[in-house]
């Protein structure tokens, strides 16, 4: 019985379009890769996880959306304390998607889940600070509607997002040197 990788290898994928990916790597035909490698300068993993990351944030976006929707219509709470909410309602969504297909071949099996949903909670508290900024600017300065307000925030937060999480909350964990012993 042939491995995945051999049967995958059997269908006419190349080998080198399978290179640094893990079983949960998205599989995308050989020519579709192959095209997105060549606008991507050989980069198309990494165009993937871009076109996941923004599907994800576009799904936790509709749920932020949705909460503020929800809180404006329904409670007498303020702007700024329904927005937290919606924002971090969204947050712990959007952690859970991007962790399970964005980022999957990233994770480092020394950071357990939990600290995952911690380290995510990093850069996401400096594109929450920036989306309430901007949503609070364009709601009491601008005098937008509140999901008019919001959703310019988060278009906005979106590409600072991406890169502290690509780079800092799923980046390898650093390996300690054993200590010499005298």
């Amino acid at each position: 019985m042939a491995s995945g990788v051999e049967q995958l290898q059997e269908q006419g994928i190349a080998s080198e379009s399978l290179a640094g990916r893990s079983a949960a790597s998205p599989t995308l035909p050989t020519w579709l890769m192959g095209r997105l490698d060549t606008l991507t300068g050989g980069h198309a993993h990494e165009g993937l996880r871009v076109i996941s990351f923004l599907f994800m944030g576009g799904l936790a976006a509709l749920v932020n959306l949705l909460g503020t929707w929800f809180f404006a219509r329904y409670t007498s709470l303020p702007h700024g304390v329904y927005t937290i909410l919606a924002t971090e309602i969204s947050l712990l969504c959007s952690f859970v998607l991007n962790d399970r297909f964005t980022f999957r071949s990233l994770i480092d099996s020394r950071r357990p889940y939990w600290l995952r949903c911690i380290r995510f909670h990093g850069p996401a508290a400096v594109g929450f600070l920036f989306t309430l900024l901007v949503s609070d600017a364009g709601y009491y300065l601008a005098h937008l509607p509140s999901l008019i307000a919001q959703s310019v925030a988060l278009i906005l937060a979106t590409v600072v997002n991406f890169v502290m999480h690509r780079f800092w909350t799923y980046r390898a964990a650093k390996v300690k040197p054993a200590r010499l012993q005298a």
